[in-house]
């Protein structure tokens, strides 16, 4: 399932308030609404029908900086666009539910996700930090508490991922002193082996030794998991204890706590 039908969808994870989180301009007005073709019910009471079944789940380290970068690149923003009067504003448009107490949000945000000390000039910092706190809302909160549903359930073969391999492919603008991020789009590059993504690579020559390492990994985790219902024997199921996942790179590293942080912010906190 394509993750911005996911996203829709998981948002009755936290409301059954039927207005749009995004306001109707950016979103196409696009609302969830449980019925008996797709979504019988809200996911918060779905997933204790879940069948036990094993799950392969995760996502691109910075979902959301595919974004700041088409923004760019069709000049809808400019680098020295990025400072606390821009995220404020992007904060406004995008968070509605979470517009009461706004401001107490709003600096949770930027406390959490903004380095300490960054001036506002320091227009990288705030690009990134917007990328990340968007990507903790947009994607990654909403997969840490699916993760945590299917734990809930007792199911002991549910592994996860987190993509962090920077390459130049699927890069279609080059934002200075902002390396390569793992972005929305970046996880089909190297699973489906895209034509219009590796050609242009090969030709230029951008392509590295490092990228066909991880799309090897893809090829033999995923075909793993689809013939044994696991994707390697290093590769252990996660539990709610610790969260475990796999940090997706030319050489895979088995991490603890999928999220945390954004799972506190966006699941816990607000």
């Amino acid at each position: 399932m394509e993750s911005g039908t996911s996203w829709l969808i998981l948002n009755g994870t936290y409301s059954t308030d039927l207005s749009p989180v995004f306001n109707k301009d950016l979103s196409g007005g696009w609302q969830v609404i449980p019925g008996d073709e797709i979504l019988p019910d809200w996911p918060q009471n779905l997933w204790q029908n879940r069948k036990n079944i094993p799950v392969l789940t995760g996502i691109n380290q910075e979902e959301y900086a595919i974004f700041v970068i088409y923004d760019l690149l069709l000049n809808n923003t400019r680098i020295s666009s990025y400072n606390e009067d821009y995220f404020d504003i992007q904060f406004k448009q995008s968070f509605q539910k979470y517009e009461t107490p706004n401001h107490d949000v709003l600096q949770l945000l930027k406390e959490t996700y903004i380095p300490p000390g960054t001036s506002n000039r320091d227009e990288l910092a705030w690009a990134k930090g917007y990328s990340n706190a968007w990507t903790a809302g947009f994607f990654a909160a909403f997969d840490r508490k699916n993760v945590e549903y299917y734990l809930m359930k007792n199911n002991s073969n549910v592994y996860i991922f987190e993509h962090a391999h920077k390459s130049y492919l699927g890069q279609p603008f080059e934002i200075s002193g902002w390396d390569r991020p793992a972005h929305h789009l970046s996880t089909n590059i190297f699973i489906w082996m895209l034509e219009n993504d590796w050609n242009p690579a090969l030709s230029a020559n951008t392509v590295t030794l490092d990228d066909f390492v991880v799309a090897d990994y893809y090829a033999e985790t995923l075909t793993n998991f689809v013939k044994f219902g696991s994707p390697s024997l290093n590769w252990e199921p996660a539990n709610l204890t610790t969260v475990s996942y796999m940090e997706i790179t030319a050489t895979p590293v088995f991490l603890n706590n999928y999220r945390s942080v954004d799972n506190v912010v966006f699941n816990h906190v607000l």
